[in-house]
């Protein structure tokens, strides 16, 4: 009998240091990014012809940078005038990412404009450039500005005149741009975004209208669709584990609503595993086996009760280390 006990301690000891030395993996890779592919465009203009070289079977998900996106591994895309980022996303036992810059510039800038609207002009005119617009009294106004990372002259006109703008830097470009007035614009919006130590910070927004009654909804999700962060407010305030997810910004105002979205790789520090075996508590589990044996063995005397003794010690040294 007291060999049957023992066996069973013994036993349940060795089953218990196997069960500890099962290994846990996270199944879930995260994106990560590749110099094994890379983007490939043939553009007339501003048609675009983009695929991915290397050729692969592997599924390919596009975001032109225009918050619309693709899939395939060859796409057609109309830009508007401006600089875009288009990343591919090339899924397979690891999701890699490949980015491309492209560049759609206006033949001539926009002279005509109805009020509200939103003025669009695409042109490079080197590193530092300066853009002043005035009034037909010659006063400086504000409505206009030169973003020099997509190399675009933007704004959005409140009142109606005429305006001269002059955009200096490798060249001097002068030109007149009357704004007259219509109908309320539908609303548009646009944002620019990244990410640093898991949270997505706001680089730009820009949209048709600064009224205080826009409201603005952002969520971050998955690329199924599935949510994985909402809230309200001028700026995204969500934050997720690494990998790829979809950012988008709805806007209500007054004259309607917009929205835009963008795909967004989440960096940082990844989050501990849902679901993992703890083998922290099983100390106490051998630390009882063992004063048990011993006990038994202090009062028997029988060799064989030593060993639940030295295999308490044995796992208990595997789970501390």
């Amino acid at each position: 009998m007291r060999t049957k006990w023992i066996l069973g301690i013994s036993l349940l000891v060795i089953g218990m240091m196997a069960l500890a030395a099962i290994p846990v993996t996270d199944a879930d890779p995260v994106p990560q990014l590749s110099s094994q592919y890379t983007i490939q465009i043939a553009q007339d203009g501003s048609d675009a012809a983009i695929s991915i070289s290397p050729s692969t079977s592997a599924q390919i998900l596009w975001d032109f940078d225009d918050g619309t996106y693709g899939s395939g591994t060859r796409v057609q895309h109309t830009y508007a005038p401006g600089m875009y980022n288009i990343k591919a996303v090339i899924s397979g036992a690891t999701s890699r990412i490949v980015t491309r810059n492209i560049g759609v510039y206006s033949e001539g800038p926009v002279t005509e404009i109805q009020k509200n609207a939103e003025y669009r002009y695409a042109v490079y005119n080197g590193a530092d450039p300066k853009l002043v617009v005035k009034d037909s009294d010659n006063r400086v106004v504000s409505w206009l500005s030169y973003d020099a990372q997509h190399r675009i002259v933007t704004g959005v006109p409140r009142e109606t005149g005429t305006y001269t703008a002059t955009l200096t830097g490798d060249r001097t470009i002068t030109w007149t741009i009357t704004v007259s007035d219509g109908i309320l614009q539908d609303p548009w919006v646009r944002f620019d975004a990244h990410a640093a130590d898991g949270k997505v910070v706001l680089d730009g927004l820009y949209l048709s209208s600064n009224s205080l009654s826009n409201r603005y909804t952002w969520t971050l999700s998955n690329l199924d669709g599935s949510l994985v962060s909402l809230n309200e407010g001028g700026v995204p305030n969500v934050s997720a584990s690494p990998g790829l997810y979809k950012l988008s910004l709805s806007m209500q105002s007054v004259s309607g609503s917009a929205s835009y979205s963008q795909l967004i790789i989440i960096d940082g520090q990844p989050a501990a595993p849902a679901d993992t075996f703890d083998a922290g508590s099983l100390w106490i589990v051998f630390v009882v086996i063992g004063i048990v044996s011993g006990l038994f063995f202090f009062s028997t005397r029988d060799p064989r009760a030593l060993l639940g003794v030295v295999l308490s010690i044995i796992a208990l040294a595997v789970v501390i280390l």
